[in-house]
């Protein structure tokens, strides 16, 4: 399985500041991970910011860890 890792932030409101909430953690199979790989270099070339990827979440598992406190 490959990890694909997101940092977690929230903002309780427009005014405050962003909070880190902790690392999400996905894993994904080989197909997966080759079509989101794709899909990251088509945005790349192009220079679009973002792109709709259709995922089989079944394919997917996920993990979160709680950020460290300040």
């Amino acid at each position: 399985m490959n990890t694909l890792s997101i940092d977690g932030w929230r903002k309780a409101d427009n005014d405050s500041k962003s909070i880190p909430i902790g690392t999400l953690q996905f894993y994904v199979s080989e197909s997966e991970h080759l079509r989101l790989e794709q899909a990251e270099e088509q945005l790349q070339r192009s220079g679009v910011r973002d792109a709709m990827i259709d995922a089989d979440m079944r394919r997917w598992s996920w993990s979160c860890r709680r950020a460290s406190a300040h």
